[in-house]
């Protein structure tokens, strides 16, 4: 699962999110830099399940290659600057679904 946040900076979302991950017995793993993101983008396409968290900035440009397909969900915990193209473009790279 693919998750993009609006506010990255939503320190109890993100502990309600690992909480949930915890329970689930998922792997989470929170990619806010581009550091991250490079290293998760190597390492996704081995992956069958988890849950990667981005900022919204990383839903467009980017193509996170996925061993399944994914499931995206965007979190409105901010200011709603969404259009329907962004949303077409979280959702619609690669083969999230």
């Amino acid at each position: 699962m693919l998750i993009f946040l609006e506010n990255e900076k939503d320190e109890k979302l993100i502990a309600k999110i690992k909480a949930a991950c915890v329970q689930a017995r998922l792997s989470l793993s929170p990619c806010f830099n581009d550091e991250q993101l490079k290293t998760f983008e190597k390492a996704a396409s081995a992956k069958s399940s988890g849950v990667y968290l981005f900022p919204k900035k990383y839903g467009r440009g980017i193509d996170f290659k996925l061993q399944v397909d994914a499931k995206v969900l965007v979190l409105m915990n901010g200011a709603h600057k969404l259009t329907t193209a962004d949303i077409n473009q979280l959702a619609g790279r690669g083969n999230r679904s």
